[in-house]
């Protein structure tokens, strides 16, 4: 597969394979904005990366486009109801005031997450602690990541 781009759809599943030839799947879902979401399982641990899939409520939008967003983002999560996600990456997107955390909200109610990295943030990597300070009870077992700088780097063990 090395070396290898090819197109997605969203909701699809595409039946894959490393260079030794061990499976992998990819579960795509649809963006609430532009692209897909990607659910990879690979020798039994399963990342996800939402990409623009986010509950995009805004204070400026219409009531309409809200519930529209609000009904799409919670039809792709009802996918991911009763999985276990190992490592997942999720918008916390400060722009969104005080809608930041809906998304990440979201995904942990229908998902058992072990640990997840805030995404869209941009450089305002206090969001994560306000997020910490005001939401800690919606993370239960959930390791939230702490970002602190660009460019930082992990090695995590899944």
């Amino acid at each position: 597969m090395s070396g290898t781009v090819f197109h997605v759809e969203p909701g699809k599943e595409y039946d894959l394979a490393d260079g030794s030839g061990r499976p992998i799947r990819l579960t795509t879902l649809k963006s609430t904005d532009e692209g897909v979401a990607c659910l990879l399982d690979y020798l039994g641990k399963r990342i996800y990366h939402a990409g623009d899939l986010n509950h995009w409520v805004w204070k400026e939008e219409p009531e309409e486009y809200n519930k529209a967003m609000t009904e799409a983002y919670r039809k792709q999560m009802h996918r991911l109801e009763g999985l276990v996600i190992d490592l997942a990456f999720v918008p916390l997107d400060p722009r969104q005031e005080e809608y930041y955390s809906m998304g990440l909200e979201g995904l942990l109610k229908k998902a058992r997450v072990k640990r997840v990295f805030p995404m869209h943030f941009g450089r305002n990597f206090w969001v994560i602690g306000q997020y910490r300070e005001e939401r800690a009870g919606s993370l239960g077992e959930t390791v939230l990541m702490e970002i602190r700088q660009a460019g930082q780097v992990w090695e995590i063990d899944l």
